[in-house]
């Protein structure tokens, strides 16, 4: 499912490419269960807690993916995609179902922000950004997110940030 080829592209590019919207879904729905499955077994096996101070202290890089329809992509600093523009056709599903009630929505870790905007445009009662890293906070803010109307952005880890969080 994450494995690109010499263009730079993975199996949800060619399948958003070719119009088959049920295998991007599957694709990113198999992508999600890895991840978690991977990220507890490296836990486990490290006996530890997911410490992420590393990865936070790394760049992270926003660029233009090698085919028409990758669209952007935010990689990490070992090249692995955090996120894809074709991931958008879900995220905005997640939006319209999360922002159905018009209640109080919140968002932890923004990436290429395509959820935000996504929740943004369903006008929920308020809006709450939660952004760990660095860099992609600092991106946010050039693009005016701490200014919008209706979203409070805050710049943390939740875990750290939970005060902030109670107090909504």
């Amino acid at each position: 499912w994450n494995a690109i080829d010499r263009r730079g592209a993975c199996a949800g590019n060619y399948a958003l490419e070719n119009g088959h919207q049920a295998v991007v879904d599957l694709c990113v729905e198999h992508a999600v269960r890895c991840e978690l499955l991977l990220g507890t077994a490296e836990r486990v096996a490290r006996g530890a807690t997911v410490e992420n101070a590393d990865y936070l202290a790394r760049g992270v890089k926003h660029t233009q993916g090698r085919s028409s329809t990758q669209g952007e992509v935010l990689l990490d600093a070992g090249g692995d995609a955090v996120m894809m523009e074709w991931e958008a056709p879900l995220m905005e599903a997640h939006a319209e179902k999360l922002c159905a009630s018009r209640g109080d929505v919140l968002n932890l870790g923004f990436g290429l922000g395509i959820v935000d905007r996504a929740i943004a445009s369903h006008s929920p009662s308020s809006h709450t950004i939660v952004e760990a890293h660095p860099q992609v906070y600092a991106r946010m803010v050039r693009e005016g997110w701490k200014q919008r109307q209706g979203v409070r952005v805050i710049f943390g880890r939740w875990q750290d940030v939970i005060d902030q969080l109670e107090a909504l």
